[in-house]
């Protein structure tokens, strides 16, 4: 099977953990032997740098989107993007994001939705709503996050499926436990103000368990 991925989080993002999702999807479609490419002409991703099939990739990584030209390269990458599919022509196009629409014919589109919590705390996304409506099929990586889907954005069930996330990593349960370690805290996430960061500081900053073990 023939499956194309759009650039859309490889412009967002240089690491993420939607970026890890689709790069680890991609990895395992190929083990699988299908005809997998990630379209992204310029992206800032450094997580691609990782796949070992690099013609995979189409494109070429930039460090840094200049200054007002964000708009540019996205309609470059647009036009691209709309190039490959016509020449390619896979069976399915994956969207890694919700900020863009493409109408191809005869070609499936897919995205993945990981949670809801923007629209649960500040409001829905009238951009995100247009992107859900016009694919074939949506991946939702919970039962939750499918059910809170077809709540807000009113997604026929029949159009969602659940593929729960997976570990890359091997590891062995009593080995890791039988290891010993200091204790420590471990926050996963930017420290960009949306993650909270700051204040999930100030919060533990009061913790009488760590004073008295002298870690902060």
């Amino acid at each position: 099977m023939k499956i194309l991925f759009d650039y859309q989080i490889f412009l967002l993002q240089k690491y993420g953990g939607i970026s890890s999702y689709y790069f680890n999807l991609v990895d395992e479609l190929i083990k699988q032997k299908h005809n997998s490419k990630i379209i992204a002409p310029l992206h800032i991703s450094e997580v691609l740098k990782e796949l070992k099939s690099k013609n995979v990739i189409v494109g070429k990584k930039i460090n840094q989107i200049p200054r007002f030209t964000t708009k540019i390269i996205s309609k470059l990458n647009d036009l691209f993007f709309e190039y490959y599919v016509q020449k390619l022509n896979p069976q399915i196009v994956h969207y890694t994001y919700y900020n863009k629409i493409f109408n191809f014919n005869n070609v499936k589109k897919i995205t993945t939705v990981y949670d809801l919590i923007h629209e649960k705390f500040y409001n829905r996304n009238n951009v995100k709503k247009k992107s859900l409506d016009s694919v074939d099929h949506v991946i939702c990586i919970s039962k939750n996050t499918q059910n809170e889907l077809i709540d807000y954005y009113k997604v026929d069930e029949s159009k969602t499926s659940v593929v729960y996330l997976a570990s890359k990593f091997d590891y062995n349960k009593n080995k890791i436990l039988k290891e010993k370690s200091d204790p420590y805290l471990l926050f996963v996430g930017d420290r960009f103000g949306y993650k909270n960061f700051n204040n999930f500081i100030k919060s533990i900053s009061h913790s009488k368990l760590l004073k008295q073990n002298k870690l902060i």
